[in-house]
């Protein structure tokens, strides 16, 4: 089935006295809910205020997703609210790299938990709480302080060169468009 998305309605909801609105999040990564939430308390704190940000459309076009559906929100959806082409997730722009656990100002570097691989020369974007900034990975470290050239995901903790301070929880994310096709 196709990602359920309601956010180009959320003031129509509102406005028939919805009062809350939940982001389903089971099963997914931390990437996934953490993005979602923000695209979608930005929508929601728009409302009655101002005319909706279009840039959330194209934020969440970043996001991993199997194709969006409001689903029986506006009218029985047949077949086009089923994707039968894939069951895994096609429609994304971005990665996710790893989560940030801690930053080493004397350093200047993060310590992340890796997820997917990334590599030195690696263009990524950092995600904190609060603001978003581009760098390209200069260096990879182990925990001993022997560089590497790319790491695996599920490879322990590295460190990573940062080009400011970042704060524990922030997430990496790697543009698809530079992600390695390995084949046979």
């Amino acid at each position: 089935a196709k990602d359920l998305c309601a956010i180009e309605h959320l003031q129509a909801l509102k406005d028939a006295g919805i009062v809350s609105f939940k982001v389903e999040g089971r099963s997914k990564t931390i990437y996934y809910v953490s993005q979602i939430a923000r695209i979608y308390r930005e929508a929601i704190d728009s409302l009655d205020v101002k005319a909706f940000p279009d840039h959330l459309l194209d934020d969440l076009k970043e996001v991993a997703n199997r194709g969006y559906t409001t689903g029986f929100l506006k009218q029985n959806p047949q077949e086009f609210g089923q994707n039968y082409d894939a069951s895994r997730p096609q429609y994304n722009t971005q990665k996710y790299a790893g989560q940030v656990l801690t930053y080493d100002a004397d350093k200047q570097e993060m310590v992340v938990a890796v997820k997917n691989k990334i590599a030195v020369g690696d263009n990524i974007e950092v995600i904190t709480p609060d603001w978003r900034f581009k760098q390209s990975i200069r260096t990879i470290r182990k925990k001993s302080g022997d560089p590497l050239t790319e790491v695996s995901g599920g490879m322990d903790q590295i460190r990573i060169n940062a080009d400011q301070p970042v704060p524990p929880f922030s997430l990496v994310i790697v543009p698809v468009t530079q992600l390695r096709v390995i084949s046979d």
